[in-house]
């Protein structure tokens, strides 16, 4: 479920067995059938690709604990570019949980249909489309590919899959779209939900669509129905769990206990591990009596010997593969790893565990209906002196010790088994583990020109990134990247020794030393003598220039991060008159900047910015601009070297 690259081909060209698992049946009778509307002319107005969609179709029911979904789109050819996507249809599905049939082919030319059901052999691939993130699910692509199809054909197909749950309860929850990023002329959701289970539903932007119930034979029929609206403009900066599209989210829960009993027996047992890890856990018992040495030694003993590779496939998409099997292979998935973790701590006496969560929209979870399909995660946690540390073993280059070491940042977690609480906790990252970059750049002029002495520090996570980028990056990459840096304000720059990173694991610091020259020549060649530049901390990116208003949806930010910059200069040809001091504060941010000068050509320039927020809500989104413009002002600032009697600063874009 994380961060490394596996380089594997899992293109198979086609899959014989997994092609007869795919049927072609009419559809069933329990399908309520949507006719095909005439488009307006907005719609045709809005189409892309040479395509318009018609009918976007979604039925659900369950047969006990069998999920059975039904889909049916059918889009009009425009033109010639909608030919490919009309024609090629892909349909992915999950060979160990799940079967897909196709139940309608059909082509609309001039008012007649012809059906092409039963008479066209999908091709069954494995893509691995997740392989970028070390992900292999298994998951099986069936291809169709509908001969003759002409401009102004209605391509008209339907599918339906058929779910198995892996565990109880695994099907009683989802969440489905009605809007998306094309028009659709027609998109329904029907919901055939039986009357004995209790209905919890979330819906996102529910002025877009109308909602009817209709119950019948043991079923409360939910549907919802999106008519001839325009494309919903997406708004841009908002947080990974924020729906930008019309849809819901449903589920048979409203609490997480039921979702924490279905996996509490498997994620409560007792582990083995092999002779060869029992000693490793002896040496750590040896090493230290101290639990809290111990349990971070057993962190970077996971972290350390034991790739990631995320297995995902069918029950090992939820179920850990035992400690002494993800050791003989070497690798292992985030369950894999978070178990045998947990494992290890067991054996060295300290209470641990497991807990699910979600990476990208974890700070979200707690929004919605509760589902286990909402996690892509597994982390482990452990009980120190009576507090709760949270670890992730998939990791890497992690430092610090227990006391210091970063807290994942993944919002909400869940844990499963022992001593599961049955609720949703908030990971929280103390402020001394956040992103955290200090930047001391030295100026210091001679008859040789101005020599540039640079030390940045990076603090908790920002160590960790450091770390990272130094251990998988060329050396002279990295070097290169800091000199291009200086050459756009400095033209002529050169080197005066190469810059060198020092890691301090134990106390998760990271520090990097850069020297540089800007001989006098370079300075009076290209001008700089005039618009001589010192600039400060590129967090002029952080947010947009501006926003569109009304402003519907949070403001999403970068993780919570501090950042000191200061530039100190010594031996100037003049006496500065620095700028005007600035101070911030928002609910998204604080931020100050700050200027001194002293005869002798002395100046002091110091940027100060702190976030503490992944998102602000959207009525508080414009000042945040509002404010960051501000900021992005005083970020870049030049002086006229040649005069001898002090100047203020000319400010200007932070890139010249």
């Amino acid at each position: 479920m994380r961060f490394v690259v596996l380089f594997l081909v899992l293109l198979f060209p086609c899959l014989p067995a997994a092609a007869a698992q795919v049927a072609q049946k009419p559809e069933p009778g329990w399908i309520e059938p949507l006719p095909i509307p005439k488009p307006s002319t907005d719609r045709l107005d809005e189409a892309r690709n040479g395509v318009l969609y018609l009918v976007y179709d979604t039925q659900i029911r369950w047969q006990g604990e069998v999920r059975q979904t039904y889909r049916r789109i059918a889009m009009k050819v425009l033109n010639r570019a909608g030919l490919e996507t009309a024609a090629s249809l892909l349909r992915d599905f999950d060979p160990r949980s799940e079967t897909l049939t196709a139940t309608r082919l059909n082509v609309i030319r001039d008012g007649k249909t012809i059906s092409h059901l039963g008479s066209i052999e999908p091709q069954v691939y494995r893509r691995e489309t997740q392989l970028d993130r070390g992900i292999i699910d298994g998951t099986l692509t069936a291809h169709f590919e509908i001969p003759d199809v002409r401009v102004g054909d209605v391509v008209d197909v339907g599918f339906l899959w058929s779910r198995t749950p892996l565990f109880a309860g695994a099907t009683r929850a989802g969440e489905l779209r009605i809007g998306f990023s094309v028009p659709v002329v027609d998109a329904r959701v029907i919901l055939d939900w039986p009357n004995e289970w209790p209905f919890h539903v979330s819906v996102w932007h529910p002025e877009e669509m109308t909602h009817r119930t209709v119950t019948e034979r043991g079923v409360t029929q939910q549907v919802w129905e999106r008519g001839d609206l325009p494309v919903r403009r997406a708004e841009k900066r908002v947080p990974a769990w924020y729906p930008n599209r019309a849809g819901l989210r449903y589920s048979a829960n409203d609490s997480w206990e039921p979702v924490e009993a279905a996996l509490h027996a498997y994620y409560s047992r007792d582990e083995a591990l092999p002779e060869s890890w029992q000693k490793k856990v002896e040496a750590i018992r040896a090493a230290s009596s101290d639990p809290a040495d111990r349990a971070i030694a057993a962190l970077r003993l996971v972290q350390r010997e034991i790739r990631y590779v995320g297995v995902e496939i069918g029950r090992s998409g939820y179920f850990a593969q035992p400690p002494a099997e993800v050791i003989a292979n070497g690798f292992g998935d985030c369950k894999g790893k978070a178990v045998l973790l947990e494992t290890v701590l067991h054996r060295l006496g300290l209470p641990a565990g497991v807990a699910l969560a979600a990476v990208d929209t974890g700070q979200g979870l707690a929004k919605e209906p509760p589902g286990a399909d909402l996690f892509d995660h597994m982390i482990t946690w452990t009980r120190v002196a009576g507090r709760l540390y949270w670890m992730d073993p998939t990791a890497q280059f992690e430092g610090g010790t227990l006391a210091n070491a970063v807290t994942p940042d993944y919002g909400y977690v869940l844990r499963v088994g022992r001593d599961a609480p049955g609720k949703l906790e908030k990971l929280v990252r103390p402020l001394s583990q956040t992103y955290a970059m200090t930047l001391f750049e030295d100026h210091h002029f001679s008859e040789a020109g101005d020599r540039i002495e640079v030390t940045t520090r990076y603090q908790g996570d920002a160590a960790n990134i450091a770390r990272s980028d130094w251990a998988t990056r060329a050396v002279r990459d990295i070097r290169d990247q800091f000199l291009d840096y200086y050459r756009q304000y400095y033209p002529g720059i050169t080197v005066a020794a190469p810059a060198r990173g020092t890691d301090n694991r134990e106390a998760n610091t990271f520090e990097v030393h850069e020297h540089y020259l800007v001989p006098m020549k370079a300075i009076r060649d290209n001008d700089l003598l005039q618009h001589y530049p010192f600039v400060g901390p590129e967090i002029d990116k952080y947010y947009p220039d501006s926003l569109p208003a009304p402003r519907m949806a949070p403001l999403a930010q970068r993780e919570p991060r501090s950042i000191l910059h200061r530039v100190t200069v010594e031996n100037a040809p003049i006496d500065f008159n620095p700028p005007k001091s600035l101070s911030l504060d928002n609910p998204a941010f604080s931020y100050s900047f700050d200027g001194t000068s002293s005869k002798g050509g002395y100046m002091a320039l110091t940027w100060q910015f702190s976030s503490w927020k992944h998102w602000v809500p959207a009525d508080l989104a414009q000042k945040v601009v509002r404010d960051a413009r501000k900021m992005t002002h005083d970020l870049y600032f030049s002086w006229d070297l040649s005069k001898t009697k002090a100047k203020k600063a000319t400010p200007a874009k932070a890139t010249p």
